[in-house]
């Protein structure tokens, strides 16, 4: 695009590259601080295999409860339970390679993590009611409480 000038060596042209250029800067700057960059969404799809792992966990650990009722001692039991098809990569974290943490207790039971990123919503009311809340996680550890799905003490299946 050429525009004339009536002058000869107008500054016009020269001009509209400049702010062609900072343009271009401003919206690929923006575009970082809107998505957060590569290494932010490294993490958050990190924290998202943490929590596909932790749902896998939890749907065997509860697999497991219906079949024998009672909760699995540890992790470990649930890769020997040959009903439940769980890979042993499942128990661990997927960076840091080591096992997530399991707290049995009685009807209940608790899985921990690490996580790179906080997912939590600004205002916790709106998403209480929200099943996917239960997985939403602070930075850092943070364990999730689950109810077995059965009173180990009866037969019949707990409240929910």
């Amino acid at each position: 695009m050429t525009v004339d000038c009536p002058k000869p060596g107008c500054p016009l042209p020269r001009l509209l590259w400049w702010i062609a250029c900072i343009v271009c800067i401003v919206a690929i700057a923006g575009g970082i601080g809107i998505t957060g960059g590569p290494q932010s969404q490294r993490l958050k799809n990190q924290d998202l295999e943490r929590v596909n792992r932790l749902q896998s966990l939890s749907q065997a650990i509860e697999q497991f409860a219906v079949q024998h009722r009672r909760l699995p001692e540890n992790l470990d039991e649930l890769t020997r339970e040959e009903t439940l098809y769980l890979a042993p990569s499942i128990l661990t974290d997927p960076v840091s390679r080591k096992q997530f943490t399991y707290m049995p207790q009685a009807n209940r039971y608790r899985l921990c993590a690490v996580f790179a990123t906080n997912t939590q919503p600004r205002q916790e009311a709106d998403h209480q009611a929200r099943e996917e809340y239960k997985w939403t996680h602070p930075r850092g550890k943070h364990c999730i409480a689950f109810d077995a799905p059965y009173n180990i003490n009866r037969r019949e299946p707990s409240p929910r």
